[in-house]
């Protein structure tokens, strides 16, 4: 319900993994080039189609992630085994061991990658509402070039690089195929790690951008931020910027700003998600080490941040709070995880899933109704506006 996302950003980090994996694959370029196919965008998520091994199936474009996966169904039916123990670090901090293996063929219209490193991963886990079969990573994003139109939803590919105008972003690729730009946020310039896979736009790490963003109007939201396989994290604190606040590359300022979430415990001091990128049409010269950004035209972000202050999701069967708009008077008397008993009149046990519950959820927004929620532990009946969201000046 926060800025009307019902979703939970999903994110592995990378423990430990061999190089050969994170090196692994090899790209034998299409007959003719660039070949070009359409994707699918699902909210600020790219789905594209591939074939493992011969297998047709549906993956998330995703860069920030370090190697590439596979469900455990559609690997079976591809013929995939998985035969070789890593570890991973999950977005809530937790290590978890997970199989990997070395993938025969993968293609994408055309083009084809040999020997590359996948993991196997449930990802019906992350990815409940959307038929994915796995995920395309940085071990084969990075073999290859892509340029994205997102008006179109059409992409091309190609082993040489694309000429366009726009705005030219230097990149850095580092040991874990994690992809690296120099960019600045109030005359501060750090390196910030560019993530497809990311539904957010740019989040700050709070302990770098305090004191420079010291008295801010911002959006405090406290709660329970992301989901893993070990299941929720902790409680957490995380601020938004009341307004959009200009870009910085290279002493310009970006044609396109962006309200920036800061957010504790971040691994590298900022990240770029689709959410922004979205913004221009996009180039990744993998091959040649920059991204093009040209400007679309696109609807301007609204003047305030507004949604029913809380966020309800389903743990084990329950429907409980999970996210809050700090100061909000309407919800003085919710606390996280108090358990949801009905909504707007009717049980939650209407909603047989989150996928039901999102698309409940999009409707209310769409009609900018209100809702009406019964907790547990108090019995009290609320009714929640869509409203402008609570915003104080950061300390």
């Amino acid at each position: 319900m926060i800025r009307c996302s019902l979703f939970l950003l999903f994110c592995f980090l990378l423990s430990t993994c061999t190089v050969s994996y994170l090196d692994s694959g090899q790209l034998i370029p299409a007959a003719q080039e660039p070949v070009a196919m359409d994707f699918q965008l699902e909210g600020d998520l790219i789905l594209i189609q591939a074939e493992v091994n011969g297998r047709s199936g549906t993956f998330l474009l995703d860069n920030g992630f370090s190697m590439s996966a596979l469900d455990p169904e559609f690997a079976r039916k591809a013929g995939v085994t998985f035969h070789d123990k890593g570890g991973l670090r999950d977005a809530n901090n937790q290590r978890m061991e997970i199989l990997k293996t070395i993938v025969d063929t993968v293609r994408i219209e055309g083009q084809t990658f040999v020997g590359t490193g996948f993991y196997e991963i449930e990802t019906s886990t992350f990815f409940p509402c959307y038929p994915v079969d796995g995920i395309i990573g940085a071990t084969i994003m990075n073999k290859i070039n892509w340029e994205l139109d997102f008006a179109a939803q059409r992409l091309r590919l190609s082993s040489v690089p694309f000429e366009k105008p726009g705005i030219r972003w230097a990149v850095d690729f580092i040991d874990n195929n994690s992809t690296l730009v120099k960019l600045s946020f109030r005359d501060k310039t750090v390196k910030a790690k560019i993530d497809l896979g990311s539904t957010g736009g740019i989040k700050l790490d709070t302990e770098h951008f305090r004191d420079a963003f010291s008295g801010t109007s911002v959006v405090k939201r406290m709660g329970r931020f992301s989901l893993s396989a070990a299941g929720l994290g902790g409680e957490e604190t995380a601020y938004e910027t009341a307004s959009v606040l200009p870009v910085g590359y290279q002493e310009e300022e970006m044609p396109r700003g962006a309200r920036l979430e800061l957010r504790s415990g971040l691994k590298y001091p900022a990240y770029v998600g689709l959410e922004y990128l979205r913004n221009y049409d996009l180039v990744i010269n993998s091959t040649a080490g920059h991204y093009i950004l040209t400007p679309v035209a696109g609807e301007e972000l609204p003047d305030q941040l507004r949604s029913y202050g809380l966020a309800i999701y389903q743990i084990d069967g329950t429907w409980r709070v999970i996210l809050l708009t700090a100061g909000d008077p309407l919800l003085s008397k919710v606390q996280i995880m108090d358990e949801v008993e009905e909504l707007d009149g009717a049980p939650m046990s209407r909603f047989p899933d989150i996928c039901a519950y999102k698309d409940y959820l999009a409707t209310k927004v769409d009609q900018q109704a209100p809702l009406n929620i019964v907790l547990n532990r108090t019995g009290e009946r609320l009714e929640l506006p869509y409203r402008p969201e609570q915003t104080m000046n950061l300390r």
